[in-house]
């Protein structure tokens, strides 16, 4: 595994090959949505598509976002890959195997992991705050002109969940990263973290929808764990 997911695997659960194995064959069978990303944090690069096949050693994607500029990234980088399976997501690291199609959108063939990272939905309890607290979200990579507000509805060490409208949820997609922005009970400073969208269901009613996010685990929470535990144990 690259160090991308090395470092969040606390986050994690890995399959043994042969639930690995399992997996991907149902997502291929599903058409599970997959999504490929390559570069740095702060220039994230995204490709979408589709599962379609299993073969020995090999992935079948249909990718539908193809560009000539992004081709020579796309076939010389190790690809963190997001697939998801029955509304969970699960993660692997990967390589593309022969030519990238030349057209907008095609076939892709890339190397399947021998084991896949699950994400588990929430490690610890959350808790409901008292008092209202907005947390602002921001895309990130190709995605990083999309803003929205959203109300948080609960908080814990590992993650958050928020309601906000479907309209302005729309361009988010399961096993997206996001950037969060929110003050919870009257703290002075913001927190700026990053979380990963690992559920996306209704909200109460047909206009809104809850997000649930999963902190990632590098410098940013780092740094903000004994604000965020202060706040966690604080009073109700």
């Amino acid at each position: 595994m690259t160090q991308t997911l090395t470092e969040n695997a606390t986050s994690l659960r890995e399959l043994d090959p042969q639930a690995s194995a399992k997996a991907l064959a149902a997502a291929s069978a599903a058409r599970a949505p997959v999504w490929l990303q390559a570069g740095a944090d702060d220039v994230r690069m995204t490709w979408c598509g589709a599962m379609t096949g299993v073969d020995g050693s090999n992935l079948t994607l249909e990718v539908y976002n193809l560009d000539s500029g992004l081709r020579a990234v796309l076939g010389s980088s190790i690809l963190q890959a997001t697939v998801v399976i029955d509304g969970t997501a699960c993660l692997f690291d990967t390589r593309c195997k022969g030519e990238i199609p030349s057209a907008q959108s095609g076939v892709l063939r890339v190397a399947r992991p021998l084991s896949i990272l699950v994400v588990d939905r929430r490690r610890s309890p959350r808790r409901c705050l008292r008092q209202r607290c907005d947390v602002a979200l921001h895309g990130t990579g190709p995605s990083s002109d999309w803003r929205c507000l959203a109300a948080m509805l609960n908080l814990s060490p590992d993650g958050v969940a928020c309601r906000l409208p479907e309209r302005d949820a729309q361009p988010v997609e399961l096993g997206e990263i996001l950037r969060l922005d929110f003050r919870p009970g009257g703290e002075v400073e913001k927190f700026r973290l990053r979380g990963r969208v690992v559920s996306m269901t209704p909200g109460g009613t047909p206009e809104h929808v809850l997000l649930g996010m999963q902190f990632i685990d590098d410098d940013y929470l780092e740094s903000a764990k004994a604000r965020l535990l202060a706040v966690l144990e604080g009073p109700e």
